[in-house]
């Protein structure tokens, strides 16, 4: 009996209970077969082609065409089920032949090279097993929306009932199915009524995105040799041309924008012979360097960080920044660690404005100078823009970017550039730690204590475990740099697990900003002002006077937090949610920051119908309408989710940022968006409105927080040659979390921490799975958090008595969430402190299984995620 190639493969679209590696056979070498045996006609190609990991389109692979055998990586079509329904499937490895099975057939190949290569594959079954995900949730990680392919079904008309089938159709010019004209029977009836008729057909294919082209314009061999003479009518004209000499590269949408000439202009040199254009693939190639042309800011700034053509031979940099002894200490002994070829973990923690950026630039110059590259995580997309502009000047075309606020087209471009090996050094925040980029010499992650480098949806994965994982793949170094680390990071230095590097002064012997605690009860609040004491407004009055920028951090949105009625004491809450509604007064609108939910501005109660609503708290809005008031000429910039939302988030951050740097601005006010990471000379003074609501907020990680949040935003002043001052304001000035971050104090805010997390057992002394259950009805949702936790207990016993092994467990709850109903849905959790290990995993993981399959589960939505946020 002939030997069958067998594949294992992830099929798309399974839900956990049944989401597991699935067996098949490839077809016979050169005929590609559907499920019973057959030529598998049935399946055909959008566009009629096969798609490459560049996204490029090649030979069409329906079952007439030539078979391409697939490998592990590939995206296939597979039966499916009892029904042998048509899937999308990844390989994710090969299998051994077993000859008493009956394999089925994968019907035919999507993709005609990896889509995924062999380290994505092997991450794709990690986070399977450490984030409770489906092969696919966690296959989406690595293929952007541009890579995405679709099984759909489009009908093929019988020509010989033609007539009969227009009949039925309220169109007669179409063929299509839109509404037929049979009372009372839905979509779904007539198309299968039709079916039964034979008087259509259903045809499945596979969707596949379009392929984005630009035009290249390149200067004609007959101009070029002289053959062809041009009189030019403008010098704009005649310098374009001149360009295009030493330019072989560059779209007509570049020079036009360039050299600010008509497409009309561009259009007369085509027909005279002059220029020719070619069409090619958008994602293939990178914009131009202009480095030598003078363009205007604008023009620079919107080519900044694509300067440079794809091939750009292999040469040294230089780091244009003196390192001081402390920082040549850290960049030496992390190099050293880097040398040796073997996987590493280091913590780089020094004081704001110590100089940890120049150090990264260090390493970051000598490793891509051996010839490896480097992944560089951020974790705002606040963050990139100054620093893809600080690393351009050095590396110029050899950087890629990747965050969610990049358009679904120049994501395609960066990848595709990954992929083809011209990328160096790749900035990005939590996604980019995904991008395909081989021979990696060292991932740094900066900021790194910040929670959003975990992902609150599925996959639920923390970036840094991600890296640990590429680090030790590639032989590696990992830098997790901070003035804040997370408690669990300093540990983890403290005892050797991670290699500790320490800045303790700040870079060029500049000063730690002077930290002022206002007590707000005894200071007040200056004249008519809701919220800036009179210390904080004289120091930005100062600050006006000596034309120096200010910083001013308040962590909530909108104008108002919550409006109450006077009459009934009752809130105006969200009906779909458990959250009071935020009062936004430019819009006029009443908005629930969680469902989206929005109303016009109560003028009455909705309760009662009393006149005599009070609007209680405040959000950024309406502190930059009390500085308007009390600082008429200050110039003003708000920075938070309502004015860098929509169009281009990118370009938002930007463009803000820029003029900020230019000192258009005097003030800036936002969220905690602008915390971290900035640098801007000029800023001398920062200013924190009110801290109060972070330190209670019912997390165990509070205080935590709300350290690094004071520390992070204190740091941002005083940065260039002018002393920093921070002013902070509480109701609570004495709270020591507050002194020891006026202090920069981090040994003694861990020392008084890590006991805390000791005695109540919190990680790192442990981990937390956190179990959240959502539901409709709120009896029934209770009802399936209880018996998950049953369930977990048994299957815990169970374990215990079989293999009379140890396994840490302590079930908390289940409770209710903190905002027990978020859009119409109910909401408990269950806390497990426990020792995340193989065998805690396989228990939870057949758990969580069973609440697919057991009716106590019905209708209610389970959502497992590992060390992520406790409090809900």
């Amino acid at each position: 009996m002939q030997t069958r190639q067998i594949v294992s493969v992830a099929v798309a679209d399974t839900n956990y209970s049944f989401d597991r590696v699935y067996e098949y056979a490839l077809p016979v070498a050169g005929v590609a077969r559907g499920a019973e045996g057959t030529r598998s006609a049935g399946v055909t190609r959008g566009a009629e082609s096969a798609q490459s990991t560049d996204g490029s389109r090649s030979a069409e692979c329906s079952g007439t065409s030539a078979y391409i055998p697939p490998v592990p990586g590939c995206r296939v079509l597979v039966p499916f089920g009892m029904g042998n329904r048509k899937r999308i499937a990844l390989i994710l490895s090969y299998a051994e032949y077993d000859k008493t099975t009956n394999y089925k057939e994968i019907l035919s190949v999507i993709d005609t090279s990896p889509a995924i290569n062999a380290e994505g594959l092997k991450l794709i079954s990690r986070l399977k097993e450490t984030t409770f995900c489906t092969y696919f949730d966690a296959c989406k990680l690595f293929l952007p929306a541009s890579f995405n392919v679709k099984l759909k079904t489009r009908y093929r008309v019988n020509e010989e009932q033609f007539e009969a089938i227009k009949a039925l159709l309220s169109d007669e010019d179409t063929a299509e199915l839109q509404a037929i004209r049979k009372t009372g029977k839905t979509h779904d009836d007539n198309v299968k009524y039709l079916i039964s008729q034979k008087l259509i057909f259903p045809e499945e294919y596979i969707d596949t995105p379009k392929v984005k082209t630009e035009k290249i314009v390149s200067l004609t061999e007959k101009y070029l040799t002289g053959e062809l003479k041009y009189a030019f009518t403008n010098d704009k004209t005649r310098k374009a041309v001149e360009f295009l000499k030493n330019s072989p590269d560059i779209t007509d949408k570049e020079l036009i924008r360039l050299f600010d000439i008509s497409s009309a202009s561009l259009k007369t040199l085509s027909k005279r012979g002059v220029v020719e254009t070619t069409a090619v693939k958008a994602a293939a190639r990178r914009s131009v360097d202009i480095s030598g042309v003078k363009a205007s800011k604008s023009d620079k700034a919107g080519m900044a960080g694509k300067t440079g053509v794809l091939s750009t031979p292999h040469k040294s940099y230089f780091n244009p920044l003196t390192l001081n002894s402390e920082q040549l200490q850290a960049a030496e002994g992390i190099l050293s660690l880097i040398g040796s070829g073997k996987p590493s973990a280091s913590l780089l923690f020094g004081v704001t404005g110590s100089g940890k950026t120049a150090v990264f630039t260090d390493l970051i110059v000598k490793v891509i100078n051996s010839g490896k590259n480097v992944i560089l995580l951020v974790p705002e997309i606040a963050l990139t823009p100054q620093l893809i502009k600080r690393f351009t000047e050095i590396f110029g075309n050899a950087i890629c970017c990747l965050h969610s606020g990049l358009s679904v087209s120049r994501r395609a471009e960066e990848l595709s550039v990954i992929r083809a090996g011209g990328c160096k050094l790749l900035i990005g925040t939590r996604s980019a730690i995904f991008a395909p980029i081989d021979n990696i010499g060292l991932i740094i992650i900066d900021e790194e204590q910040e929670r959003t480098y975990i992902s609150e949806m599925s996959p639920r994965y923390d970036a840094r475990e991600v890296a640990k994982i590429r680090t030790v793949y590639h032989n590696a170094a990992l830098v997790l740099a901070s003035a804040t680390p997370s408690v669990e990071s300093f540990y983890y230095a403290k005892i050797g697990r991670y290699n500790l590097f320490t800045l303790k002064e700040r870079y060029a012997k500049a000063v730690l900003p002077e930290v002022n605690i206002v007590d707000i009860a005894s200071d007040g609040f200056y004249n008519d002002s809701q919220n800036l004491s009179c210390t904080l407004v004289s120091e930005i009055n100062d600050n006006l006077t000596r034309h120096e920028q200010t910083i001013l951090l308040l962590n909530r949105r909108g104008f108002n937090t919550v409006v109450t009625c006077r009459s009934c004491k009752q809130t105006i809450m969200c009906p779909h949610c458990s959250v009071a509604l935020t009062y936004h007064k430019s819009e006029g609108k009443l908005r629930c920051h969680w469902c989206g939910y929005t109303r016009d501005e109560a003028k009455v109660c909705p309760s009662c119908g009393s006149e005599y609503l009070k609007f209680i708290g405040s959000g950024t809005e309406k502190i930059e309408e009390e500085i308007a008031q009390l600082f008429p000429s200050a110039r003003l910039l708000r920075l938070d989710a309502d004015t860098v939302s929509g169009g281009n988030v990118k370009n938002s951050y930007d463009e803000k940022f820029a003029a900020f740097e230019r000192q258009d601005y005097d003030i800036l006010l936002g969220t905690q968006m602008i915390a971290k990471g900035l640098d801007f000379p000029n800023v001398t003074l920062i200013g924190v409105i009110s801290v109060d609501g972070a330190l209670y907020a019912g997390d165990y990680r509070s205080y935590e927080r709300t350290f690094a949040l004071l520390t992070q935003v204190a740091g941002r002043g005083g940065r260039g040659d002018k002393p920093g001052r921070a002013v902070i304001q509480s109701f609570n000035p004495n709270h020591y979390i507050l002194r020891l971050a006026a202090m920069q104090n981090y040994p003694e805010f861990f020392a008084e921490e890590i006991g805390n997390r000791k005695l109540l057992l919190y990680p790192p002394f442990c981990d937390l799975c956190v179990v959240e259950f959502t539901g409709s009805a709120d009896e029934k949702t209770a009802a399936a958090a209880s018996a998950f936790a049953k369930l977990l207990k048994t299957a815990a016993a169970v374990q215990i008595n079989s293999t009379h092994e140890k396994i840490p467990l302590i079930v908390l709850g289940p409770a209710r969430c903190i905002r027990e109903r978020i859009k119409n849905k109910f909401r408990y959790k269950l806390v497990i402190k426990c020792k995340s290990n193989g065998t805690f995993r396989k228990i939870l993981s057949e758990t969580y299984a069973r609440s697919f399959t057991e009716r106590v589960f019905d209708r209610i939505t389970v959502i497992v995620s590992m060390n992520g946020d406790a409090s809900l």
